[in-house]
């Protein structure tokens, strides 16, 4: 081990506004919603009443998940009270737009898919196919 030129101890003492407990975890900015919740990480915190200010609503805030795996919640240089409000499980995204809740709509008819805007179509044909055909098939008085 190498002796240092100057034995005297450089190191200095840590500011109490220094946290280390937030520094060392992860950090990510989260904007509020208008009824007050962040969400982060498919959990949705609900900030408590009495941290609310002016401000807040559709701010930034800080949300730092400490190592021993708390979650917390600072604006403009104070730490807010939060709360677990609603845990989202993660989904595919195609498997939730495939979930419909409640009766599942009637397929149409084969009259019901035959017509357009109540008007019925002529052998299968497009209605703008069907009304060409008609006005050059019919006796025209000319």
């Amino acid at each position: 081990m190498a002796i240092p030129a100057n034995p005297t101890d450089a190191h200095r003492p840590l500011d109490k506004a220094c946290n280390p407990e937030a520094i060392l975890g992860v950090v990510e900015m989260r904007q509020v919603a208008n009824d007050y919740t962040v969400r982060f990480q498919s959990t949705i915190y609900r900030i408590a009443r009495a941290d609310v200010r002016t401000g807040l609503r559709d701010g930034q805030v800080r949300i730092e998940v400490r190592l021993d795996g708390t979650v917390h919640a600072r604006f403009q240089e104070k730490y807010l009270a939060i709360e677990e409000y609603l845990s989202q499980p993660k989904q595919h995204p195609l498997a939730r737009a495939k979930s419909v809740v409640g009766p599942q709509p009637a397929q149409p008819n084969e009259a019901a898919r035959q017509s357009i805007s109540g008007i019925s179509r002529r052998g299968g044909m497009p209605v703008w196919k069907a009304a060409r055909i008609d006005k050059t098939r019919g006796g025209s008085s000319e």
